[in-house]
């Protein structure tokens, strides 16, 4: 059996964009419940198509599991996620969304 180049199925014409939400600041409160949401969206250039996306937390805050993915989905050609943080239990965290977009 021959061996696979798999080069060729790796696309040079696919091309990640991405978005960071504004920070979630902690609210100083001590966790009596208090949550907040926050959103996140990234577009594919124009000529190019959404093939996938993701989304994760990300920044100088307390990233522990007080922070929920709430949703992460397809969004005309982009890609967009909605996030759930703990306040009382966060410093400053950032909702960073990534779009795969191909030509």
């Amino acid at each position: 059996i021959p061996k696979r180049d798999w080069s060729s199925d790796v696309c040079t014409s696919d091309l990640q964009v991405s978005a960071t939400s504004a920070p979630t600041g902690d609210d100083g409160s001590t966790n009596g419940g208090t949550v907040a949401t926050t959103d996140a969206s990234v577009q594919c250039p124009a000529g190019t198509r959404v093939v996938g996306g993701g989304a994760e937390w990300v920044g100088a805050g307390n990233l522990n599991s007080n922070t929920y993915l709430h949703s992460s989905t397809v969004s005309g050609n982009g890609w967009k996620a909605k996030g759930i943080v703990d306040i009382g239990a966060q410093g400053l965290v950032q909702l960073k969304v990534t779009a795969l977009c191909q030509s």
